[in-house]
């Protein structure tokens, strides 16, 4: 506790310094007042825009800096959550960091207490701390391919909202422009490359009721933990903001994505007004052309006749990450001709047992195995995948087997 500073009292004044600046506030409030999916946080956003409607501070924290988000920050203690020695998460060279979202719950909450509080003593200790986990994240656990280092509906999502409100921040701030890192743009495209024909939620199928048209969603394949509720998108808003000024095309086709998802509703994650304030809905849809791809990382995707009723889909699990403990390596999400033909996760509870994943089991008690793309092919006559899945080694090397082959014909015109 010798470096903790416990006498100081902030002297700078109260200006808005975390996502817009006062010059900024009035049209900030005109984009958002004129959003119809923002109407339900007007109130709130009106109070820190423009002092009309909302209290000056709240939780005793100045509402310019988020309010009850800062206040909860403010309680991690830091000689605490950046020791890699005692945090059991901190990234280990050579390995998977085994939950790799709980470090960014920490490098987040650093970075931007060096925001909220920019005299402090420890402020530019907090940001570079903040800097290098960062640079690890797209260093490390981001693929080159855009995939994460956790499973895609939900931890990986988890992290990316988080993602999102620390890198508007520094953005706003003149920090760092993550617009311009490549695997920033590739994890921005991921999260549309990933999305499937339009769906509704899993819970809908088992559902007696009749499934409505606007309750069919483009939506993330739900492979690993709590995947059957959380395969929904709602951080492609967040891209519009970050990305319009660097990667206009890019920020465009997230808006397409945005509302093909999420109908232009903000995440929720730390609180909806931080999203609020970084996404962009100015930003004019653009329909990305869509094809099958292997994505490092996850595994591949093929597709076929993208945006017509009769959409083909195929998703296969096969990567070294393991879906947050769930026996699911080798999965597929299938549809065909707009009909979901095999859907993980439709088992909500017990889910961390190999038969109730449409995967390939081996006859041998063992989960947790990891798996790999060793062809993909797009040609004339069909697309092709296939991976290798490793047996559970009672010798080394391992030996594999052949996981799944997969065949769709490919999109004309």
């Amino acid at each position: 506790m010798k470096d903790w500073h416990l006498d100081w009292e902030q002297k700078l004044p109260g200006e808005p310094r975390l996502f817009f600046s006062p010059e900024q506030a009035q049209s900030l409030w005109k984009r958002i007042e004129a959003h119809e999916p923002f109407k339900p946080y007007l109130s709130k956003v009106k109070g820190l825009l423009t002092g009309e409607g909302g209290a000056k501070t709240v939780n005793g924290v100045s509402a310019h800096t988020g309010g009850n988000m800062v206040d909860l920050l403010l309680r991690v203690g830091y000689s605490v959550v950046t020791d890699g020695d005692y945090w059991q998460y901190a990234w280990n060279k050579g390995r998977t960091s085994y939950l790799p979202n709980f470090g960014s719950d920490l490098y987040l909450a650093v970075g931007l207490m060096a925001l909220v509080l920019p005299d402090h003593p420890n402020s530019k200790q907090w940001m570079q701390y903040a800097l290098s986990e960062l640079d690890k994240e797209f260093r490390y656990y981001i693929s080159p391919d855009g995939a994460g280092e956790e499973n895609i509906a939900n931890y990986y999502l988890w992290t990316w909202r988080q993602l999102t409100v620390l890198l508007g921040a520094l953005k706003h701030n003149g920090i760092l422009d993550a617009a311009t890192h490549p695997r920033y743009q590739a994890a921005c495209r991921f999260w549309i490359e990933i999305l499937t024909p339009p769906q509704p939620k899993l819970s809908a199928y088992a559902a007696s009721a009749p499934i409505k048209p606007q309750d069919r969603r483009r939506r993330i394949p739900p492979f690993g933990d709590h995947g059957f509720s959380k395969n929904v998108c709602l951080e492609h808003g967040g891209q519009t903001g970050i990305l319009k000024d660097a990667n206009p095309q890019l920020a465009a086709e997230s808006a397409w994505a945005w509302w093909e998802t999420a109908r232009g509703k903000p995440a929720t994650h730390m609180g909806a007004i931080p999203h609020v304030l970084i996404a962009d809905p100015t930003v004019a849809p653009r329909t990305p052309v869509l094809r099958s791809r292997r994505l490092r990382g996850f595994g591949a995707v093929l597709r076929n006749h993208f945006r017509s009723g009769k959409e083909t889909f195929l998703a296969i699990k096969a990567s070294r990450i393991y879906s947050h403990h769930h026996p699911d390596e080798g999965g597929i999400h299938l549809f065909g001709r707009g009909v979901p033909i095999i859907l993980d996760a439709l088992h909500g509870r017990d889910y961390y047992r190999e038969e109730w994943h449409p995967i390939i089991t081996f006859a041998d008690g063992k989960t947790h195995r990891r798996g790999e793309v060793v062809e993909f092919r797009t040609g004339p006559l069909a697309d092709f995948v296939a991976a290798d899945i490793a047996r559970w080694p009672t010798s080394w090397p391992p030996t594999s087997r052949r996981g799944r082959s997969c065949r769709v014909p490919p999109s004309r015109g």
